[in-house]
């Protein structure tokens, strides 16, 4: 009897931990507009501590800051981003740099270089139309 109790208590142990890992791996995405220039995308937003500076204030209307070999550089008054960072990035990654940056990946970004991004999103529609986005300009996000 006390091996079975024994061996109950072990398999619920396990079942909980698994759940917890699930439920904790499960990500909020929220649906955006994103206008650049004359291109219109859909786009998914993560739900967490660093992305809430930036669903709180939508709609957002960001002036662009930069234009690198892969990705558009856009300048906003966000707190730097503490999440896990990463440098290799795909074509409609929308991520925060370590500094206080919103990207928006027109290219797929070579994991051989420096820079280091915190992934918020993914542009969900239109990705032919990132092909045309090396002019820059503005970018408007609203809630869908």
């Amino acid at each position: 009897m006390k091996k079975i109790f024994v061996a109950l208590t072990i398999s619920m142990a396990c079942l909980v931990f698994a759940f917890t890992q699930n439920a904790s791996s499960t990500k909020r995405m929220i649906e955006v507009a994103i206008t650049i220039g004359n291109q219109k995308f859909d786009a998914e937003i993560e739900e967490n501590s660093d992305t809430a500076q930036i669903l709180e204030r939508l709609p957002i209307e960001l002036s662009m800051y930069n234009l690198k070999g892969s990705n558009l550089v856009w300048g906003g008054s966000f707190v730097p981003a503490k999440g896990t960072f990463v440098n290799n990035l795909k074509k409609g990654d929308i991520a925060l740099c370590e500094a206080n940056y919103f990207i928006v990946f027109y290219d797929d970004y070579p994991s051989n270089k420096t820079s280091k991004f915190f992934p918020i999103g993914k542009i969900t529609s239109n990705l032919e139309g990132l092909n045309s986005l090396n002019v820059g300009g503005k970018l408007r996000i609203e809630k869908k």
